[in-house]
């Protein structure tokens, strides 16, 4: 990210009963690991719940977006 490129982040709700966060994607700059665990963790807990489609993960080269399913009782 810089200031000619920010890193613009979104989040809404949906009527189907999602959050919905997206960002543009932008190259990465340097050697920044990441543990690649927290997506995939929060998924099985939906699983584990046995909630479907708790967690989709869409991506296009513009954009990355996650959608979590709010758990009501």
């Amino acid at each position: 990210m810089s200031s000619k490129k920010p890193l613009r982040i979104e989040c809404c709700n949906t009527d189907d009963f999602y959050i919905v966060i997206s960002n543009n994607l932008q190259p990465k700059i340097g050697d920044t690991d990441s543990s690649g665990y927290g997506l995939d963790l929060l998924s099985k807990r939906y699983e584990l719940l046995k909630i479907p489609q708790g967690l989709i993960i869409e991506q296009t080269p513009a954009q990355f977006t996650v959608k979590v399913k709010l758990i009501r009782k």
